[in-house]
């Protein structure tokens, strides 16, 4: 009894310090509480990015142009992967000709910046007013350290006047992977643990 006791605990602390890792986001304001706090509306934007009720509303139904909407932050050296999730909807009206989602992922490698694709898409066959939830895992090959060498960025581009769409974005996260070698010493350091309380419970 007391050893299955002991192994419960130990897989439970190592769930704990996973999901502890995947909390730490390394962006700021992620869920649009502080409406657009720590995010920059790029100077290129011509249809513009708007807060609503803690969400962001990127683009703007109507007008031809692009809604560029991104954060930068900062990677730790020696990190060589990232999760990143977010939720987005598209709304409005679905336009004659297509508009078109990208969301992407820059970093500062050694070869200069590397562009990671999330998501590209086009208004044509997505359902509209729905949320999709994206996440996924992007391996850092290079990584160059150093202030804001990582960039979330999301844009969409309108081609229709008098109608079109816009993006609504929620929840955005970027987490650094735990390396392994860091959890396998999380799962030795459990071991031992495990060990030590089998010791001590048979009293030696």
């Amino acid at each position: 009894m007391p050893s299955t006791f002991v192994r419960f605990f130990a897989v439970a602390g190592l769930t704990l310090f996973v999901s502890t890792a995947a909390q730490a986001s390394l962006i700021v304001n992620g869920g649009f509480d502080a409406g657009l706090s720590g995010w920059t509306v790029d100077p290129a934007s011509t249809t513009g990015v708007t807060w609503d009720s803690g969400t962001a509303h990127v683009g703007r139904p109507g007008p031809d142009g692009v809604a560029i909407f991104e954060q930068s932050f900062d990677i730790v050296a020696g990190t060589n992967s990232l999760f990143v999730g977010f939720d987005y909807q598209w709304q409005i009206n679905r336009p004659s000709t297509p508009d078109f989602f990208l969301a992407e992922l820059l970093y500062e490698s050694t070869s200069g910046t590397e562009i990671e694709t999330l998501v590209f898409e086009d208004s044509s066959s997505v359902a509209f007013n729905t949320t999709f939830d994206f996440s996924g895992i992007v391996q850092l090959a290079g990584l160059n350290a150093g202030p804001n060498n990582g960039t979330i960025r999301f844009t969409l581009t309108e081609d229709n006047s008098g109608a079109g769409s816009r993006i609504q974005l929620d929840n955005v996260a970027v987490n650094a992977v735990p390396l392994p070698a860091t959890l396998l010493l999380v799962i030795v350091g459990l071991a031992g643990m495990t060990v030590r309380r089998k010791r001590f419970a048979a009293g030696k």
